[in-house]
């Protein structure tokens, strides 16, 4: 996954805590530019951590748990305590049956 920059950082646990939200309301929540949050969306799209969906003429994003998760439960058995809580939040997330994304 390589390494992530603190505003990408705060998008992935906002999504986290959130499911899905617009890039106009991730922007607003982190006091940041609208041009600023689409290009660390776009980065975090392309590196396949997050995924997209079509509502409308909005596109919403959401964390990409499958990809996520993977990433998560590679690390040693060492880090496992320090992961368990992030992965029962993706795990959450995958079951509230959020429609599948269309990404683009």
């Amino acid at each position: 996954m390589g390494h992530l920059s603190e505003t990408k950082m705060a998008i992935m646990n906002l999504l986290l805590s959130e499911g899905e939200l617009w890039q106009s309301e991730i922007a607003r929540r982190l006091g940041l530019s609208q041009v600023t949050i689409r290009e660390h969306l776009l980065e975090l799209e392309k590196a396949g951590l997050i995924r997209t969906r079509k509502m409308g003429n909005t596109v919403v994003y959401r964390v990409n748990e499958e990809v996520v998760l993977n990433y998560f439960k590679s690390f040693p058995a060492l880090y496992k305590l320090i992961i368990d809580d992030f992965i029962e939040c993706l795990e959450k997330l995958r079951k509230e049956k959020i429609p599948e994304t269309d990404s683009d």
